[in-house]
């Protein structure tokens, strides 16, 4: 979740973005029709976020984004800017916890919510899983834990920290709430769109075998352990959504059939050893444009 740039270079090497940013403009004509003709959308969008919403690694490169944030052109707030034909304030970052929003990441690097004001239409937040670390320490916790299977446990990392994380989570509801609170005292006019979380691990019993399979950390019963985090973490922002006058917009139900065990082609969720242009265990372009369609029908398209 943390800065991509120095990976970028590789990439553009490899890349042609002219194609890339050519099939992007495809699959959103396809997925995302134009703003109807009765419908007034937004003038001024700023999407404020982390890595789910920057989407590292996916070209091209949003031009003069900072390269720590790793920052793509067709990250989900592209997709959706060029759908609805808005002008676009992307200020989302890798790495980036909600304290990000009213404090600077970087010494360069302005807090996220500077880029709001009183003409902002839309806001998009896509925040939460970097809070207390919470992705990192999921990862790097229960990844090494299928070792203990040597003591026979079949969900070694949900034996280990139990509902650790959950707490972590609850505990973080009171920060994100003050968050939407002072977008909207920033921007008074603007509709707030809260983006929860894609679908990042299988949820059925042949997925998770094939996970195994492929060579993901996991055992079965962890990843429905790691699964139910994620879920729990969508609540939280769907509560503290609905709590504070914002719209939740449900990315995880949509992308079920979609985690990165899936084939290329399929998966919108890069795993360990991503085969398409992506940082690893985050969305691919295809899951940034269906994260782009997910926000378009919540703002009534239909």
């Amino acid at each position: 979740m943390g800065p991509y740039g120095r990976h970028l270079p590789a990439y553009r090497r490899v890349m042609n973005p002219a194609r890339v940013t050519a099939a992007i403009a495809v699959l959103v004509a396809t997925v995302l029709p134009g703003p109807r003709a009765d419908a007034a959308p937004p003038a001024h969008y700023v999407a404020l976020g982390d890595s789910y919403t920057s989407a590292p690694l996916v070209p091209p490169v949003a031009p003069g984004s900072p390269p720590q944030c790793g920052r793509s052109a067709s990250n989900y707030p592209h997709v959706l800017a060029g759908a609805l034909r808005v002008a676009l304030t992307d200020v989302s970052c890798g790495g980036a916890t909600v304290g990000h929003f009213s404090k600077a990441q970087y010494n360069d690097l302005p807090p996220q919510f500077d880029a709001l004001s009183a003409d902002t239409t839309l806001v998009s937040v896509g925040i939460g899983g970097n809070d207390n670390n919470l992705f990192a320490s999921v990862v790097a916790g229960c990844g090494p834990a299928t070792l203990l299977l040597l003591t026979g446990s079949l969900a070694p990392c949900r034996d280990t920290f139990g509902d650790k994380f959950a707490k972590g989570i609850a505990a973080d509801e009171v920060n994100l709430r003050a968050a939407l609170r002072e977008i909207h005292r920033r921007a008074a006019h603007a509709r707030v769109l809260v983006v929860g979380y894609p679908n990042i691990l299988p949820t059925d019993a042949f997925g998770r075998a094939g996970c195994v399979l492929a060579g993901v950390p996991f055992t079965p019963g962890d990843m429905a352990y790691v699964d139910a985090i994620e879920r729990a973490l969508n609540a939280m922002l769907a509560r503290a959504a609905k709590a504070e006058h914002a719209v939740f917009v449900d990315t995880y139900t949509p992308s079920v059939g979609h985690d990165m065990c899936r084939l290329p082609g399929t998966r919108w969720i890069e795993p360990l050893l991503p085969l398409s242009p992506a940082a690893q265990f985050h969305p691919n372009a295809a899951g940034e444009a269906a994260t782009a369609a997910d926000l378009h029908r919540a703002l009534g398209h239909a």
